[in-house]
């Protein structure tokens, strides 16, 4: 008997392997599909019943559309509708000019926790800390730049 017959596979121990072969396909497929569906209804259901995904929830409602909102559920005249536009746009100014008005006291706070932060870190963690903040002041930037 030579190397090859003691190696090669009888008939039916091919097939059953074929077999096991599409069933650990078949389950991983099953698998991908299952999750989809899963993570489909999950967001829904995370939703609500706004009828907006995830990733809509999670970003601030624009004058426009609370504004519309209000419309809608209140039924607004057309008068009542500029007037609350106008109290809203009113108070958004306001708001920003505190906002303004403390930035200095707000950036001087986050500067302090960095430093503390900082004085924690090793040597070979404080480069990583430095590109996280990087990060983070990119996307508050931006956030700023999406509110104005």
């Amino acid at each position: 008997m030579t190397d090859r017959d003691m190696n090669s596979k009888p008939v039916g121990a091919r097939e059953i392997e074929r077999k096991a072969q599409a069933l650990v396909a078949v389950v991983f497929l099953l698998g991908l599909i299952l999750g989809g569906v899963g993570m489909h209804f999950w967001e829904v259901r995370a939703a609500g019943d706004t009828g907006r995904r995830i990733s809509e929830l999670n970003r601030k409602p624009t004058h426009e559309e609370i504004l519309n909102q209000l419309t809608h559920d209140l039924s607004l005249t057309a008068d009542q509708k500029t007037q609350v536009s106008s109290i809203m746009e009113d108070v958004h100014k306001r708001m920003r000019a505190l906002d303004d008005q403390h930035k200095p006291e707000y950036d001087a706070l986050r500067a302090e926790g960095r430093q503390k932060i900082r004085a924690l870190l090793t040597e070979e963690q404080q480069p990583k800390y430095t590109e996280f903040t990087k990060q983070l002041d990119e996307q508050r930037a931006k956030m700023q730049k999406e509110r104005q």
